[in-house]
């Protein structure tokens, strides 16, 4: 054997090797692409960020209690700004004659004072 047929034999050798590797990434590959596959990493990753989102909140909480009672308050309000807006002009309406009531009732117990 000469020096050319062992040179292309080594590179027989070597594209096969090559062309092995290339089909195991390819199949490698493939699996992480399947949709399985990457529902099942999205999945993952999603309960993951939600743990760290989940404890992240917890502490700051805990390190901050007002400023997050006043956010609470502040969503609430907005979640429910059109029931809060609808029952406004009846609070205000039960608030007067509350108001109109006590001055009456205490208007009235002003006239039967004995001033003597």
């Amino acid at each position: 054997m000469n020096d050319a047929e062992t040179q292309f034999r080594a590179a027989v050798v070597e594209a096969r090797q090559a062309r092995r590797a290339l089909k195991e990434q390819a199949q490698y590959t493939g699996n992480r692409l399947r949709p399985q596959q990457l529902l099942r990493n999205a999945t993952q990753s999603s309960r993951e960020l939600a743990s760290d989102v989940a404890d992240l909140s917890k502490d700051t909480v805990r390190n901050h209690p007002l400023p997050a009672v006043a956010v609470g308050a502040g969503l609430l309000a907005f979640i429910f700004r059109k029931p809060l807006t609808q029952a406004a002009p009846h609070v205000m309406d039960a608030v007067n004659d509350g108001l109109q009531a006590l001055s009456r009732f205490i208007g009235g117990n002003n006239n039967n004072i004995d001033r003597s």
